[in-house]
């Protein structure tokens, strides 16, 4: 399937850790993440012609299939037991991402550095339009399974926080 890109914006909090757990929670409430199967179409028959797979492994696929939908239909009761059943391939959303720090290290989930800021942006304080209009750079500052945050601001305060990263298999 490979990855997905993801962002968000929320409201500001000058506890990073916090507003991340509180929109991951959020998202899960949602029901804004990957759910194996849901994109399946209703039949095995329509599936084996969506797919044009070979007939004579049809057992084979029949009981993929009928895993998938069985998938599909679980509603996780919490988000551990969510990654328990997408196990490797991931939420492909912030769900993925379970702590966040004021680090520049690409190597870590984090924030960029003051100097990226003005180089991006103009500013060390970009504004909401700022963000959108540069939103798919800022995916560019880590790897699959990394989220980059940063404050964006509305009159001068800081009033929002910019969540932004890709992840899945």
């Amino acid at each position: 399937m490979g990855a997905s890109a993801w962002r968000y914006f929320t409201p500001y909090k000058q506890d990073v850790q916090q507003a991340l757990f509180e929109l991951r929670q959020k998202e899960f409430q949602e029901g804004r993440y990957y759910k194996p199967g849901a994109d399946l179409p209703e039949t095995f028959e329509e599936w084996m012609k969506q797919l044009d797979l070979p007939q004579e492994q049809e057992q084979l696929y029949r009981a993929a299939f009928d895993e998938l939908k069985a998938m599909s239909k679980q509603v996780p009761s919490s988000i551990e037991e969510l990654f328990e059943q997408n196990q490797a391939s991931g939420t492909h959303s912030i769900l993925d991402i379970f702590s966040i720090d004021n680090t520049t290290d690409e190597d870590e989930s984090g924030t960029i550095s003051e100097d990226d800021l003005v180089r991006l942006f103009g500013t060390g304080k970009p504004n909401h339009q700022m963000v959108e209009e540069k939103a798919d750079l800022l995916l560019d500052f880590r790897g699959r399974w990394f989220c980059t945050y940063i404050v964006v601001y509305k009159d001068s305060q800081p009033d929002e926080l910019f969540f932004t990263g890709y992840s899945g298999d």
